[in-house]
């Protein structure tokens, strides 16, 4: 187990036992030592960012991306990041792209019928599919939250998240009762 899975193996049991604190601590020394680290500053990011440091997050955030471009994790998590920040139309149109991303990749699985793709890039696409609809909730657009969220309510991963963002959607005030009843 190299050094950077040892640091990133102990956050996560600190988080696990309910101290944030001292797993953020220990993410920010290891991400520090090992600066060419995109998983441990990815992690670092969603910890502070869970913690609600998103102003210390959001330099992580773009250190792993100048790592990781195109690591579909780490840009579900910045999309994700984007719409907590109060930019959600930036994290719609971001999250946008990863979907289309996510699109190609899950052809490119299918056709080689490599089953463990298929149901890792089917998670991505649930959880950008929900966070797209989040943040357009956020925009004032309800209809493209239902429409983003509908084809996941039966997911064993993200129904749960797309059932509630169907019931804010209802909830809110930017629903037309005529498409509502659609």
């Amino acid at each position: 187990m190299s050094r950077s899975d040892e640091v990133l193996s102990r956050a996560l049991e600190l988080r696990e036992q309910g101290d944030l604190a001292g797993a953020i601590e220990a993410l920010r020394v290891g991400a520090s030592n090992a600066l060419g680290d995109a998983m441990l500053a990815l992690n670092l990011a969603k910890m502070l960012s869970e913690d609600g440091q998103l102003d210390r997050a959001e330099p992580w955030f773009k250190h792993a991306m100048k790592l990781a471009p195109d690591d579909l994790d780490l840009r579900l998590a910045y999309g994700t990041f984007l719409g907590q920040t109060g930019h959600a139309a930036a994290a719609r149109d971001y999250l946008l792209g990863v979907v289309k991303d996510l699109e190609l990749a899950f052809e490119q699985a299918s056709e080689l019928g490599d089953s463990e793709a298929i149901i890792e890039v089917n998670r991505f696409l649930g959880a950008a599919s929900v966070n797209i609809g989040r943040a357009a909730l956020e925009c004032g657009d309800a209809a493209m939250a239902i429409a983003f969220a509908r084809g996941w309510v039966q997911d064993a991963e993200c129904g749960d998240a797309a059932k509630e963002l169907i019931a804010d959607a209802l909830d809110s005030d930017e629903l037309d009762p005529q498409r509502l009843a659609e």
